[in-house]
Formats: C-alpha cells, sequence, structure tokens
C-alpha cells in the first residue's frame, strides 16, 4: 500500500493507528500536566461547587466555602442559589469533588475546610488536561479519515494542542476544551457513520451532539448542521433506512438533553432557562455585528487569529480540503461561522474578562483542520511560504507559553485596579492579554512584576503566593513549602514519561512512515525540523 501527499490509503493496520493516537494523547496529556495551574478562576469554581453539592448532598445549589473567595452564582425564582453554567463541566469535576470529601469535606460544601477544598480545587485544575489531549489524539484519526498521510496528521495534531489557545484554556480549565471535543467527536462520528454506514457511529454522534450542549447550550447551533450532514450524506439510501439512521441519531441524543431540561427546570423553572438572565450584568442579544465581527476576527484584545496566529495559515488550505471532502469541509465552516454570527450578535461577545476571544475557543479544532491540505503539500510550497508557516506556528507557541505562564486573572486585576476596563479596550494593543503577560513576564524575569493587592486575600485563602509567580503548580507548591524532593521527583517522573511517549510517538511515526528525507542544506535553516518532518508527505512509500 502507497502512501502520498494527496488523497492516500489508511495505515495498515488499525493498532498502528491506535499506537499513534495513544502516544499524541500521552504528550499531550502530560505535557498539560506539567504547565497546569493548580487552581481554579471563579467561573470554574462555581462549577466545582455543584459538583460538591451533588457529591456531598444530592442537590445542584451553590454554597462558597472559602473566605474571601468569589464564586459566581445566581438567585432563583425559588430563593436557591444556582450556577448559570450547565452541568456538562460539573459533572467532569465530580471525581475532584470525591477527592475533596474524602479529604474532609463534610455533606455541607460550604463547611469544607480550607485544606479539602484546597485539594479539590487542585485535582480539578487537571481535569480538562484529559479532554484536550483527548481532542488532539481524535484530531489525530479524523486527518486520517480524510486520507491524510500520517506525518501531515500527527503534525496538525501537534499544532493544534500546542500553538493554538487550546493550550491557554487547558491551563484555565473552562468549559471550553471539552466543548470543542465533543463537537469534534460528533462531527468524527456522523463522518464514519456516513461512510461506512455503521448505526453505531451514528448513535455515538449523537451521544457526543448532545454532550456538548451540556457543556454549553450554545452548541445547539451546531445540531442542525450535524442533522443536515446526516440527511445529505445518506439521501441515496432507502427512506427507510434514512429514517432509522436519523431516528439513532436523534434518540442518542435525547437522554442528555432531557436532562438538560430537567436541570434547568429544578432550578428555574423552565426547561429553556440555563440562569444566564438571571446575571445582573445581561444583556442577551442585539449587539451591533459589525462590532462583534471585527472584534472577534481583527481585534488586539481578541481575535482568533492573534491568540492562534497558525490559524492564518490554515486559511489558505480551505479549498483543497473542499475538493477533498465537502461534506466535511461544508460542516466546519458551518459550526464556525454559525458560532461567529451567533456571538458576534451577542452583547458580551468579548467573554468578559477573559484571555483572547474565549467563546470562540470551542472552534479551533475546525479552525485549524483546513491546515491539514497545506502540510501535506509541504515539498510543494516555496521557502517563504514554509518559513512563514513556521514563524507562524512558532509565535502560536509563544503566545500560548505566555498565557501559561501567568495568571490572566491578575493581569486584568491589575488594569481594573488603575481604572482600566481590559473588556472595553479591545483595540487598545496595550491592553491586550498578549502585551499584558508580556510585559509582566519581562517583570518577572527583571525583578519586578506587579502584583495586584487586591487579590492579597483571595490568593491567600486559596494557599496561593501573594506575589506575581509564575502560575503554575509546581512553583506554587514549592513556595508553600512543600518539599522540595517530592517536587523534583514528580516533575522528573513527568518528563521521563513525556520522554519516553515521544519516543513512542517517533517510533509509531517511523515504522508507518520508514523513509523521512532530509534536505542537507535545509539543516542549516532554523525551521528545517518542521520541513523534515512533514515534507517526505511528496514522496510514496511503502507501509509495513
Amino acid at each position: 500500500m502507497t502512501q502520498g501527499c494527496g488523497a492516500t490509503d489508511l495505515p495498515s493496520t488499525p493498532q498502528l493507528r491506535r499506537r499513534i493516537a495513544t502516544a499524541l494523547f500521552a504528550v499531550s496529556a502530560i505535557g498539560y500536566f506539567l504547565t497546569a495551574s493548580g487552581h481554579l478562576q471563579a467561573d470554574v469554581r462555581a462549577e466545582l461547587a455543584v459538583s460538591q453539592s451533588i457529591v456531598g448532598r444530592g442537590n445542584s445549589s451553590v454554597s462558597p466555602s472559602l473566605p474571601f473567595v468569589p464564586v459566581y452564582y445566581v438567585i432563583a425564582p425559588n430563593g436557591g442559589r444556582y450556577s448559570q453554567h450547565e452541568l456538562g463541566e460539573s459533572i467532569l469535576l465530580i471525581p475532584a469533588a470525591v477527592v475533596g470529601r474524602l479529604a474532609g469535606c463534610p455533606s455541607d460544601p460550604g463547611n469544607c475546610p480550607p485544606s479539602a477544598q484546597h485539594l479539590a480545587e487542585f485535582t480539578a485544575s487537571f481535569t480538562n488536561a484529559i479532554a484536550a489531549a483527548a481532542a488532539v489524539a481524535l484530531l489525530f484519526l479524523f486527518a486520517l479519515e480524510l486520507r491524510a498521510g500520517i506525518r501531515p496528521a500527527v503534525a496538525l495534531a501537534l499544532i493544534f494542542g500546542f500553538t493554538t489557545i487550546q493550550w491557554a484554556y487547558v491551563h484555565d480549565p473552562f468549559d471550553v476544551g471539552p466543548t470543542g471535543l465533543f463537537l469534534l467527536l460528533a462531527l468524527f462520528a456522523v463522518h464514519r457513520g456516513v461512510t461506512s454506514n455503521s448505526v453505531r457511529w451514528l448513535a455515538t454522534a449523537g451521544v457526543a451532539a448532545s454532550s456538548s450542549v451540556l457543556m454549553r447550550p450554545a452548541s445547539l447551533i451546531c445540531l442542525p448542521i450535524l442533522a443536515a450532514y446526516l440527511l445529505v450524506g445518506n439521501w441515496r439510501v432507502a427512506r427507510t433506512a434514512l429514517v432509522r439512521r436519523a431516528l439513532v441519531f436523534a434518540v442518542s441524543a435525547a437522554p442528555l438533553l432531557l436532562i438538560l431540561g430537567w436541570y434547568n427546570w429544578i432550578r428555574f423553572g423552565s426547561p429553556f432557562e440555563a440562569g444566564y438572565t438571571y446575571e445582573p450584568d445581561y444583556r442577551g442579544f442585539g449587539g451591533s455585528l459589525f462590532e462583534g465581527l471585527s472584534g472577534l476576527l481583527l481585534s488586539p484584545g481578541r481575535s482568533i487569529f492573534l491568540f492562534s496566529p497558525i490559524l492564518v495559515a490554515a486559511c489558505f488550505g480551505v479549498r483543497r480540503l473542499w475538493q477533498r471532502d465537502k461534506a466535511v469541509t461544508a460542516a466546519s465552516l458551518g459550526f464556525v461561522i454559525a458560532n461567529l454570527l451567533f456571538y458576534a450578535y451577542f452583547h458580551q461577545w468579548s467573554g468578559a474578562l477573559a484571555w483572547g476571544p474565549r467563546l470562540l475557543a470551542p472552534m479551533t479544532p475546525f479552525l485549524i483542520l483546513p491546515l491539514l491540505p497545506v502540510l501535506e503539500r509541504w515539498r510543494e510550497l516555496s521557502s517563504g511560504a514554509r518559513r512563514m508557516i513556521c514563524a507562524l506556528a512558532a509565535a502560536g507557541v509563544l503566545v500560548q507559553v505566555l498565557a501559561v505562564s501567568l495568571d490572566f486573572a491578575h493581569q486584568t486585576q491589575l488594569q481594573l485596579d488603575a481604572g482600566v476596563d481590559p473588556d472595553l479596550r479591545w483595540w487598545s494593543p496595550q491592553y491586550s492579554g498578549i502585551w499584558r503577560h508580556a510585559v509582566s513576564m519581562f517583570g518577572l524575569f527583571h525583578g519586578s512584576a506587579s502584583y495586584p493587592m487586591s487579590y492579597h486575600f483571595t490568593d491567600m485563602s486559596l494557599a496561593l503566593p501573594t506575589m506575581t509567580t509564575l502560575d503554575v503548580w509546581w512553583v506554587t507548591a514549592w513556595i508553600n513549602g512543600v518539599n522540595p524532593l517530592v517536587i523534583l521527583a514528580v516533575l522528573g517522573g513527568a518528563a521521563t514519561a513525556l520522554v519516553s511517549a515521544v519516543m513512542q510517538l517517533r517510533r509509531a511515526v517511523q515504522e508507518a512512515d520508514p523513509q523521512p528525507i532530509v534536505e542537507p542544506r535545509l539543516r542549516r535553516r532554523w525551521w528545517w525540523p518542521l520541513h523534515a518532518y512533514i515534507g517526505r508527505c511528496s514522496r510514496g512509500t511503502s507501509l509495513p
């Protein structure tokens, strides 16, 4: 079997695909583990409070535990205090709530001892790393489904995992990462179900699609697109078969959607009320579409292309991806356009005080998918184009490193303390999160990084450093007096596991594609490793 740059056969054995996907998952998960913050932001803390109430007393109320620590909630008509978020992330955080309960949290999570609450939040901070690493592996498998070569598929997955805003929202575990994973799985499963006439995959698509809604209600706008893909893809089958497949998808999606409606009803008395309208600053829809679109696409403070620069290169692959698979391309573009218009028309399109375009972050897998045909044509590109792609990828890594190195809540609070609301200064480069983090990193390395004193008591309650430091769990543990030998042992074990996973990935890729070709003259150029890795796809090779 031969594999080249264009439409190719899949690797010869499912076992080989699984080995590569597993290695990608391990590399990503360990990398995300090493850069996790070890603490939560206010929105996620509210979702954890719901998890703790579910575990402790069997309801979904919110009970703030630690003093000086904000846990957001809204007051329902029945007088109850509930999170304005849906149930999905709280379900994912149940293991962290169980850890807190075992550590000493009573049935009333509002009286949880500080040490137990710290442990629960510390555990919760790693939760999204699993979902994000799964998304990296799934994107690789999706690329193979689109008949891509092994090396371009691996490169696409790693670029997605470590050069886009995906990494930033693993570090601060909002619900955007799992939402993107479930939407990607839904599209992947519909594609597999249509191409292989598999009812099992269509059922998986239904569960994944409803799971994305359980994570974030706005994902509902993606369900008609998936349904259209399913109907058009099965249009030529018999009518009874078409109805049966559509019913499989709908019936599989229904249980979680019913649970979502029930959850909303017991909180707010309506299956269609998620709690957002009870927020004091909720303004709903009706904003300026032009302002929202230009802000999400072009502004220094919220541009998806600025916070994930490699997406600029992905734009040039849309036409070739369309030529390869029109249905997947149309569905991906449909997801992106629907979400872009939905949030642009929303008054709070900026996502409030957040890192970059938080609301668009779940669309990152679909935005980067058109990069695949660009990577496959690597050797056909001009040297200038190759250098530009490498520069965009390197810029993306730099942006994400800035994101995971500092607490963005501290940086926004510094501006608020100075009388500047960064959520209203999208077009001012000096108030962009990237610039603020870069300035603070420079100050940190020179011993002069500013710290928001208004966070002093909050950080003390959370057992966090009352100074600006690298925002990773092992630095916080060291400052809090954890034995350095223990920290070094954990970091050493993780680093060893990471090296082992990288070697496993390398061996599996070489087994699938055993003849990498490196032009000697390219070794003298800074960007040659990426060229060497994906460039050989322009020549065929025999797979095992």
